[in-house]
């Protein structure tokens, strides 16, 4: 997909339990110019992960892929960003907030190496504004904001090699 200028996503349903019917975003795409979304608005995205659902329908999901998402909102949803088992991902300038389910963060990677994280804000989310879990290792962080989230700005935990660099993070 190639997403530019203006574009909304938004569910129609804006129950975000896990017998609801919200809709998510998922990437599969190996290839990193294969996803690529500029100025878009993903609002009320996901659903809470259980009985059986995976947690890539928690919002907006890259699992095994690659691609970026720049100048984009990602808000009021489930889950944030996720990615899972992810690398050459870049997020850059985008602003995720408002995302007020049970999973760690407004950007949350597991499993996920060698992305890129650049001038993100990231606020107002129910737990961490960025979390990196599961040996997310050799990331770059820079310059990204993140404060007003419920726990840690930014969090890393089973994570080496990752590098962060003049991020702001405040409660």
């Amino acid at each position: 997909a190639n997403l530019t200028h203006n574009v909304l996503i938004r569910s129609s349903s804006t129950d975000t339990s896990a017998s609801g019917h919200s809709a998510y975003l998922q990437n599969q795409s190996t290839a990193t110019a294969n996803f690529n979304v500029n100025y878009g608005e993903f609002v009320y995205l996901g659903r809470r992960p259980g009985s059986g659902l995976p947690e890539s329908k928690s919002g907006l999901a890259f699992v095994s892929a690659s691609g970026s998402i720049s100048s984009s909102t990602v808000r009021n949803g489930y889950a944030g960003v996720i990615l899972l088992n992810s690398s050459n991902v870049k997020l850059s300038a985008d602003n995720c907030f408002a995302d007020f389910g049970a999973y760690p963060a407004g950007i949350f990677l597991s499993g996920s190496s060698y992305n890129k994280l650049t001038a993100n804000n990231v606020y107002g989310n129910a737990w961490y504004g960025i979390y990196l879990d599961a040996t997310s290792n050799f990331n770059t962080l820079t310059a990204n904001n993140s404060y007003h989230n419920a726990n840690a700005g930014i969090s890393i935990v089973s994570s080496s090699n990752n590098i962060l660099m003049a991020n702001n993070s405040y409660v």
